[in-house]
């Protein structure tokens, strides 16, 4: 058990190896890469371990979660494009360079009252929207509360003692358009129809606010909404209706009338 920032500040003592595994040549040598991360001290930001790293062993759940943003699903950013938008999220707390330096992570403290298991996925989900709208993609493993973080040092870090406390939560996550194009696919090759529970619908209300909310843009061509208008009010009619009328809003051109 050990205070957080002063796990984060035990990779200064080991500068050199973790220089020498920052000079690996992952694409070529991803296994050796592994290898010489796994010899480096590691813990969990999100909760204080018993005897072993399980989920029925924690003792403690932190109010406090790190998130990965990985090169491989940023393809498009460098890691000097990242750390500028992260650093500009009012409730980061920290960032510096991950263990390989091709990657980032930053630290989030959020309300305390959803530090508990069933609730931190809750805080993860809305995180991951939030990343998204900045054009960035986080790494889903991150959900995990007991996440495991290997020590590692950047001498440009970041530190926001003055950060908000990140109190967003979103129980289901949202999902991307082209998991509703997939489902609309599969009900019109079985042409069968399971009318939406009252817990879909919920769902359906909760993203809809979301989407108000944060202006969110979900279609990107006509194509795209016409579909989902299929889909909607199939499922809902009117309310269906009304939905994609919420959608086609938050884009530039929305003619009510068409």
């Amino acid at each position: 058990e050990i205070d957080i920032l002063n796990a984060l500040n035990l990779g200064q003592n080991f500068k050199e190896q973790i220089d020498k595994i920052r000079s690996v040549d992952r694409k070529n040598n991803e296994k050796l890469y592994k290898q010489m991360k796994m010899q480096l001290p590691s813990f969990t930001i999100s909760c204080v371990c018993g005897k072993s790293r399980k989920l029925e062993d924690v003792k403690q759940i932190n109010n406090v979660i790190a998130i990965d943003i990985d090169e491989h699903d940023n393809p498009t950013l460098t890691v000097e494009e990242i750390k500028e938008i992260v650093n500009k999220m009012p409730f980061v707390r920290y960032s510096a360079l991950s263990v390989g330096g091709k990657g980032v992570f930053c630290l989030i403290p959020f309300k305390k009252q959803y530090a508990n298991i069933n609730d931190f996925i809750g805080v993860f989900n809305a995180l991951q929207i939030d990343f998204k709208l900045k054009g960035i993609t986080i790494d889903k493993q991150c959900k995990d509360i007991n996440h495991l973080r290997f020590i590692s040092y950047d001498e440009n870090e970041y530190n926001n003692k003055h950060c908000e406390i990140y109190s967003k939560y979103l129980i289901y996550p949202c999902p991307t358009i082209d998991d509703v194009l997939h489902v609309h696919k599969i009900v019109n090759k079985e042409r069968t129809f399971i009318p939406p529970t009252y817990r879909d619908k919920m769902r359906l209300k909760e993203a809809f606010d979301y989407i108000q909310r944060t202006h969110l843009i979900v279609t990107t061509n006509h194509s795209e909404t016409l579909k989902l208008c299929n889909v909607f009010y199939s499922a809902f009619g009117e309310v269906g209706r009304d939905c994609i009328h919420i959608l086609r809003m938050q884009r530039s051109g929305y003619s009510q009338m068409k």
